[in-house]
């Protein structure tokens, strides 16, 4: 059986400004995760962290029709930021 991978909330490139917030949402129909490697420089006040949730996300906003989604959310970006996120059903 094929199934669909996770969807992303947007496929534009974002240009990320040092010291502003960011979030991206991933959904799909099985629970989803953010993945990423361990930021070995850590700035007081900057932070990456995830918030799991499970509902009904409408179609019109995601394209399909999925229950659960996974936002990631960047705190305060630095450089040591820049990376691959990886949105990956669990």
């Amino acid at each position: 059986e094929d199934e669909e991978p996770p969807q992303i909330s947007s496929l534009v490139t974002l240009t990320l400004n040092v010291s502003q917030n960011y979030s991206v949402m991933c959904s799909g129909s099985k629970p989803v995760k953010w993945t990423w490697s361990e930021i070995r420089n850590k700035e007081e006040g900057s932070a990456v962290y995830t918030k799991q949730e499970i509902d009904t996300i409408p179609e019109e906003d995601t394209g399909t029709s999925s229950s659960y989604k996974q936002v990631l959310y960047i705190q305060n970006a630095q450089w040591f930021h820049s990376r691959f996120y990886t949105c990956m059903y669990v």
